[in-house]
């Protein structure tokens, strides 16, 4: 039985991540250094609260430090 290795970056998008969840990690991603869920949200106009559960569910934190290393 083969297995399917995903070769996607970490910084693209997952494959059970939703377009507007996908948005809003490219702006937090692209915030650099001084990222934060509340800036997102605020750029966003969008509750804090999906915004934290989408970086939670979707490894913003992780995500965005692999973007910074390359």
């Amino acid at each position: 039985m083969a297995s399917f290795v995903d070769e996607r970056a970490p910084w693209e998008r997952l494959k059970n991540e939703s377009s507007k969840a996908y948005e809003a990690f490219c702006v937090y991603r692209d915030q650099g250094i001084d990222r934060s869920i509340t800036k997102t949200s605020q750029e966003l106009n969008k509750n804090r609260t999906t915004i934290g559960e989408w970086s939670s569910k979707f490894e913003w934190v992780k995500r965005a430090a692999a973007w910074d290393d390359e």
